[in-house]
């Protein structure tokens, strides 16, 4: 028969239960600054929250409305990275590249002359006549370039594939023209081989390459290769013109393709979940250029990384300077919680219910509110 004197294991577990609760409540009454979500009573709510951010931390990044910003843009619209491809293409093949098709002088005058549309119809006259078939494939690769140039993509994707066709050695422009060319057609994994294969037959302009793949890896979600790609761009020496950050304009503002390359490569760490790298990236942008997306993309690497105060910092100052949706009130109200600041977490919560744009963060927030609300 059991000694009723005797503690049994599940006693002794219990007991150490309330020895540890109690030493619990000691300690919060000397430290006032005790954070929320060690309380006892939110345990629950606590471990509700780490799913919530688990879940939203980076899908918020991700799926989410656009915005006026600049960086909204880059990552809510393909256009926009489209944009960026085309306005870094290369240059089209001018008069002294092509000097060896110097009997051509109706051609040469119309590319210099920036006449492109009449240059392809001369060019394609020349292909139908002429017999010597190293001239014509000059031709041909001249005529890709040129579609491309005229936003005409298939075609310029039949000529390049007709090149490659036809030529034991294609070199590398055909494959380059006709990864831009799928780029503007959203196709972006043929994009991406045909690009590796510029640059591994040695691409005329190596850079180039690099900021392609990191665009038509991007744009296919492939984030491994986008942060390879746009690190090796980023790797290779500027001079200070090309660098400049008035080299392209894109929705009305300007933005250096060095970077556009820190953008994708911020994005693509944090959807890789390599939080570190990823704010080390968006440190770099805001120190050249604050903007509301990038302070509220630090927040959720700083979020993640349970870097609270920092968290909240940047979400706030990404409502300051006008982002003030319903994403950023939530996190804010989460990191704010987080730091004891419960109060104001609260109001942010409320706002999340209020706004009632995204029912599954009107819900979260629901939720976490009534269990604050039931304890009190």
């Amino acid at each position: 028969m059991e000694d009723i004197g005797q503690t049994t294991e599940e006693e002794k577990s219990e007991k150490a239960v309330m020895e540890e609760a109690k030493s619990d409540v000691i300690s919060k009454k000397k430290d006032t600054k005790v954070r929320w979500y060690h309380k006892r009573w939110v345990r629950f709510t606590a471990g509700f929250l780490a799913v919530i951010m688990l879940i939203f931390t980076i899908a918020y990044a991700l799926l989410r409305s656009k915005y006026t910003s600049l960086y909204s843009d880059l990552s809510g619209s393909e256009d926009t990275l489209k944009d960026m491809s085309k306005a870094n293409s290369g240059h089209i093949a001018n008069k002294d590249e092509y000097e060896f098709l110097m009997k051509y002088t109706g051609l040469l005058d119309q590319l210099e002359a920036g006449e492109n549309k009449k240059a392809i119809e001369t060019a394609r006259n020349i292909i139908d006549s002429e017999g010597d078939i190293a001239l014509k494939s000059a031709v041909e690769e001249l005529l890709c370039q040129l579609y491309y140039t005229e936003e005409m993509y298939k075609d310029a994707i039949s000529t390049s594939t007709h090149i490659i066709a036809s030529n034991k050695n294609p070199g590398s422009i055909p494959y380059y023209v006709r990864g831009m060319s799928e780029i503007q057609l959203e196709e972006y994994p043929k994009a991406s081989e045909d690009l590796k294969q510029a640059l591994a037959l040695g691409s005329f302009d190596e850079e180039s390459v690099y900021l392609q793949l990191a665009i038509s890896s991007y744009s296919d979600k492939q984030f491994e290769d986008s942060v390879l790609y746009s690190e090796k761009y980023l790797e290779i020496p500027k001079k200070v013109e090309e660098n400049d950050p008035d080299k392209n304009k894109i929705n009305g503002q300007f933005i250096s393709n060095d970077n556009l390359c820190r953008y994708i490569a911020a994005v693509s760490y944090m959807n890789r979940e390599d939080f570190d790298k990823s704010k080390g990236y968006l440190d770099q942008l805001i120190e050249s250029k604050e903007d509301s997306e990038l302070y509220y993309y630090r927040g959720v690497d700083n979020m993640a990384l349970e870097n609270y105060e920092a968290a909240a910092d940047d979400f706030s100052k990404a409502k300051e300077m006008g982002k003030d949706d319903t994403e950023v009130c939530y996190d804010l109200g989460i990191c704010l919680l987080s730091t004891g600041n419960v109060s104001e977490g609260i109001d942010e919560l409320y706002d999340v219910i209020e706004k009632n744009d995204r029912p599954e963060l009107t819900t979260a927030s629901k939720n976490i509110l009534t269990a604050i609300i039931q304890e009190q």
